[in-house]
């Protein structure tokens, strides 16, 4: 850390590093979506996003980025609110899939470039309705 907390713990980052073995279980398929999430929610009780982060690390295949620019760009698209729970993300997934799907990129690890293509496309366009357009 910099600033006035340098050289402290810093709690976020311990937790996400506490949850690499989970991490890993489902990076390999061993555990359930429904027990991945469970565990998230463990390591970052609140909020969406943090929680979606450990997941797209392991499968970001499975789990595209979650932040405010991604989100504001499926809202303005799908005329939703944007996601704060897993009901509302997964609206989001779909939306992502068929963005992929649309592309002729497969949601498979080895497409992981082509979607991450996607991602950044999405939070582009999330970061310029932020600046000249959306509220």
């Amino acid at each position: 850390m910099t600033g006035p907390n340098r050289g402290q713990r810093n709690e976020m980052v311990a937790r996400a590093i506490n949850a690499l073995p989970l991490l890993n279980r489902l990076r390999r398929g061993e555990i359930s979506e429904a027990d991945a999430r469970a565990a998230v929610s463990g390591v970052f009780p609140t909020g969406i996003v943090f929680q979606v982060f450990l997941l797209h690390i392991a499968r970001p295949h499975v789990y595209p980025i979650a932040d405010q620019h991604v989100f504001r760009t499926y809202g303005v698209h799908r005329v939703v609110k944007a996601p704060k729970t897993w009901t509302t993300y997964t609206g989001y997934q779909a939306y992502f899939s068929d963005i992929a799907e649309a592309m002729g990129i497969a949601r498979m690890t080895s497409a992981v470039r082509d979607l991450k293509r996607i991602d950044n496309a999405l939070m582009e366009f999330g970061q310029f309705l932020k600046r000249y357009q959306y509220p």
